[in-house]
C-alpha cells in the first residue's frame, strides 16, 4: 500500500550504503525528506521475508509492543507500577496507532519515537549515575532517531529541562544534531522538508494546529486533559508539559495543512505522559478510577477508528492483489490505491515478479468518455471484493458523460515559484474539484486553492475537473503548464 512498492524498489536498485551517502536517492523526491532508516528497514525486510507480506505486518506489530515497552521503562524512572502501565498501556489504545499498525511505510515512526525514548531513558541513567558514556550513547541514539524520522529533533529540549538535568551532558546532543543537520543539508541541500502539499500561510497554519490535533486524538482527549491540569499546579511540571508540547507538534507544523492521523502519534505520547504524571498526584482512589476510565474511553475510540481504518487498508490491499492478477487487457476503475503508487505497483508486477504485462487503471470516468474502456475488461472493489464489471461499462459511461457540461463557465490560475505550483479554480464556491492527468488515468482531488512542491518538475499536462453539488460535471481542455517559459498561466472559459 501507499509508498511500500516505491520503498521496495529502492531496496532492489541500490546498495545500502546509498541510502546515507548518495544525495540522488533523496533529491529525486519532491518533499525534500532525509529518512535512511526507512529504506534500511525496507532493505532487511526484503532480504529476510521476501514479499511475504505476513512476517512485514508481523515484525510491524513488534515494533509497536517494543515502543510500549520503552515508555514503560521510560514512566517507571519517575512514576509506580500501576501508572507508568497505564501510560504505556494509553499509548496502545491511542486512535494514531491504529493508522501506525496497518501502514508498513510508516514503521519509521515508531523506530524513531523508540529511539527517541530510548535515549531519553539513557540521558537520565546517565545524570543519576554520573556516567559520561552513558551521555554519549543518549546522542548516538538521539542521532539513529533522526536518521529515523524527523519527529525526534527536538528532543534536547525536552532533555533540558527534566529534573536533575547535566547541561555538559547535551554536549554530545548537540554535536548529534550539528552532524545530522550537515548530513541533511548534503543529502538534500536544505534543511528543512515536508511532503508535498506546501505551507501559503503559517500562522493561520499553527493557529490551526491545536484544534486539528485535538480531533485526531480521538474522545478520550477530554478526560485526559485533566491530567494535564493537575500537572500544570507546579512551575516544574507546568515547563515539562510546555516543553513535551512543543517537542510533539513542531515537526509537523510544515506539514499540517493536509493533518493525517498519523502526524498526531507523538503529541498522543505527550498525552498519555501528562496525563499519568498528573493522576499519580491524586490518592490511589481517585487516580486509578481516573487511569481506568480513560483507557476505557480511549479502548472505545481505538476500535471505533479501527474499522474505518482496517476497512479501507484492507480494500487497498485487495486491490492490489487483484492487480498483480489482472491480464493485458484489463483495468482497474478508481482503486483506492494512491495514484502516484500504482506506477511502483505496477514495477514491483511486471519488473520484480515478472508477472503478466499490460494490466492498466483509471481514476476518473474521463477516461470512458475518451474510449479509453473500449476493448478491456474492467474491474472495480464491490461489497468487499473485487469484481468485473465489464458488462455495466456501457451504462455507466453514458451516464457519466451525459452528465458532461463542456460549456459550463470555468475558471483557473496557475503560478509557479520554485519547486512549488500554486493554483486557484472557480468560479464556483461550492462543489468539488480535481486535477486529471492523461484523461482519467491519473486524478487528485484538490482545494479549489492551494498549492504543492513538485520538485524539478519543468512541465506537466493536466485538466481541471469541476464536480456541482448538481452531479453535472465539467472539464477544462487539456492546460499544458511550462513553469520554465510561462510559470504564471490562467485560462477561463
Amino acid at each position: 500500500m501507499y509508498d511500500d512498492a516505491y520503498l521496495i524498489h529502492i531496496a532492489v536498485v541500490r546498495r545500502w550504503t546509498e541510502y546515507f551517502a548518495n544525495p540522488d536517492v533523496w533529491r529525486s523526491m519532491p518533499q525534500h525528506l532525509f529518512t535512511p532508516l526507512l529504506t534500511a528497514s525496507y532493505d532487511v525486510e526484503l532480504s529476510l521475508f521476501g514479499l511475504n507480506a505476513r512476517a512485514w505486518y508481523a515484525l510491524q506489530l513488534v515494533e509497536v509492543a517494543a515502543v510500549s515497552i520503552a515508555i514503560y521503562v521510560a514512566l517507571r524512572l519517575w512514576l509506580t507500577r500501576p501508572y507508568a502501565f497505564g501510560g504505556a498501556l494509553l499509548f496502545l489504545f491511542g486512535v494514531p496507532l491504529c493508522n501506525l499498525a496497518t501502514e508498513l511505510m510508516l514503521m519509521h515512526y515508531m523506530e524513531s519515537l523508540g529511539l527517541a525514548v530510548l535515549s531519553l531513558v539513557t540521558f537520565v541513567l546517565a545524570v543519576r549515575t554520573a556516567r559520561p558514556a552513558l551521555f554519549v550513547a543518549s546522542a548516538a541514539l538521539y542521532l539513529a532517531a533522526m536518521l529515523a524520522k524527523e519527529v525526534a529533533v527536538p528532543l534536547p529540549l525536552l532533555l533540558a529541562v527534566l529534573p536533575g538535568r547535566r547541561w555538559r551532558g547535551l554536549i554530545p546532543h548537540a554535536i548529534a544534531l550539528a552532524i545530522y543537520a550537515i548530513w541533511r543539508w548534503a543529502m538534500l541541500g536544505t534543511l528543512f522538508g515536508g511532503y508535498g502539499w506546501a505551507v501559503s500561510n503559517p500562522w493561520t497554519l499553527i493557529a490551526s494546529l491545536p484544534l486539528k490535533v485535538a480531533a485526531a486524538l480521538g474522545g478520550a482527549a477530554l478526560i485526559m486533559s485533566i491530567g494535564v491540569l493537575l500537572v500544570l499546579r507546579s512551575r516544574r511540571g507546568a515547563a515539562l508539559v510546555f516543553i513535551g508540547f512543543l517537542v510533539g507538534v513542531a515537526p509537523i507544523i510544515p506539514v499540517s495543512s493536509h493533518f493525517e492521523r498519523r502526524f498526531a502519534l507523538v503529541p498522543w505520547l505527550w498525552l498519555c505522559v501528562s496525563f499519568v504524571a498528573g493522576v499519580s498526584t491524586l490518592r490511589p482512589r481517585l487516580g486509578y478510577p481516573l487511569l481506568a476510565t480513560a483507557a476505557l474511553i480511549a479502548l472505545f475510540a481505538n476500535r471505533d477508528e479501527w474499522r474505518s481504518q482496517y476497512g479501507a487498508a484492507l480494500r487497498m490491499s485487495d486491490e492490489a492483489r487483484a492487480f498483480f492478477s489482472l491480464r493485458s487487457d484489463s483495468l482497474l476503475r478508481n482503486p483506492a490505491v494512491p495514484p502516484a503508487a500504482m506506477g511502483e505497483l505496477r514495477w514491483m508486477k511486471e519488473d520484480y515478479e515478472r508477472r503478466s504485462r499490460g494490466g492498466g487503471w483509471f481514476y476518473d470516468d474521463l477516461f470512458l468518455c475518451q474510449g479509453g474502456g473500449t476493448g478491456k475488461r474492467v474491474w472495480q472493489y464491490e461489497n468487499g471484493q473485487v469484481t468485473q464489471i465489464t458488462r455495466r461499462i456501457p451504462s455507466i459511461a453514458r451516464r457519466y458523460c451525459g452528465a458532461v457540461r463542456p460549456n459550463a463557465p470555468l475558471v483557473t490560475e496557475f503560478h509557479h515559484r520554485g519547486d512549488t505550483l500554486h493554483w486557484r479554480f472557480g468560479p464556483y464556491g461550492d462543489g468539488s474539484w480535481r486535477v486529471v492527468f492523461g484523461d482519467g488515468m491519473q486524478a487528485f482531488d484538490v482545494p479549489a486553492a492551494d498549492a504543492f512542491r513538485l520538485g524539478d518538475a519543468r512541465s506537466i499536462a493536466l485538466r481541471v475537473r469541476y464536480a456541482s453539488p448538481q452531479r453535472w460535471v465539467t472539464y477544462s481542455p487539456e492546460i499544458k503548464l511550462d513553469f520554465v517559459n510561462r510559470p504564471d498561466f490562467s485560462w477561463r472559459r
